[in-house]
């Protein structure tokens, strides 16, 4: 009896670890490997983001989208176990490369991809209802002592200094730490910077000579647009 009991109790765990292919930590425009089912259905999350399509030049799985969570769900048709490689594409313009290789007894699968260094989607949403001051409209920050007129001045000139030295550039093509370029006009100056790792905090950038700070919200592998304004 014993022996029966804990029988069950193995296969049951056995069957529980089975449907859980862990957790894959990567950056954007990074790689992960996995494997799926050949035998049910894959599940494939990626944590706090939803998967907007999934890139493939052929497939032996056929794929399904779900609108509701934003995961993707795969089901083998084929007959040969060969690796495929694709890219995952989040709804916030992330991109995943991925090697999956389909295999026999693991029953259903669920694959989660956790972001390093990006924002759940709902965080980015948040912050963009932030007032603003830019693109996307948030991190811009005023040191003490302005006028509202005087801020809607500096709202002005970082838009232009954005405007005229970032347009739709990509962070991500800057060195960490790059000072790109200045921006000067009716006694502002601003500089235009890149910083790496996690997006700063505006005040980590304050000296005695700055009256502002904007910071992107947008952090693309791991660099972030910063403009510092001063007075010249």
């Amino acid at each position: 009896m014993t022996k029966t009991i804990l029988l069950s109790l193995a296969i049951i765990l056995s069957l529980g670890l089975e449907a859980f292919a862990g957790t894959f930590r990567v950056r954007p425009d990074g790689e992960v490997s996995f494997q799926v089912s050949a035998d049910g259905p894959t599940r494939i999350t990626v944590k706090g983001h939803r998967i907007k399509r999934l890139v493939q030049t052929e497939s032996q799985f056929r794929v399904a989208n779900d609108d509701k969570t934003g995961d993707i769900f795969l089901d083998f048709q084929g007959v040969d176990q060969i690796p495929e490689s694709g890219h995952l594409v989040t709804e916030a313009g992330h991109t995943i490369g991925f090697t999956m290789t389909p295999t026999r007894g693991l029953g259903t699968q669920t694959v989660v991809i956790d972001l390093i260094g990006v924002k759940s989607a709902k965080a980015a949403s948040e912050r963009k209802e932030e007032p603003a001051a830019t693109r996307s409209g948030s991190g811009f920050e005023v040191s003490d002592g302005g006028s509202s007129g005087y801020e809607g001045q500096l709202v002005g000139f970082v838009r232009a200094a954005i405007a005229s030295k970032i347009g739709t550039k990509s962070a991500a093509g800057f060195r960490s730490g790059a000072n790109v370029s200045t921006y000067s006009k009716g006694g502002l100056r601003a500089r235009v910077m890149v910083a790496g790792g996690a997006r700063p905090r505006p005040q980590a950038f304050y000296t005695s000579k700055t009256v502002a700070v904007w910071v992107d919200d947008q952090t693309t592998s791991n660099r972030t647009w910063v403009v510092v304004v001063e007075k010249r």
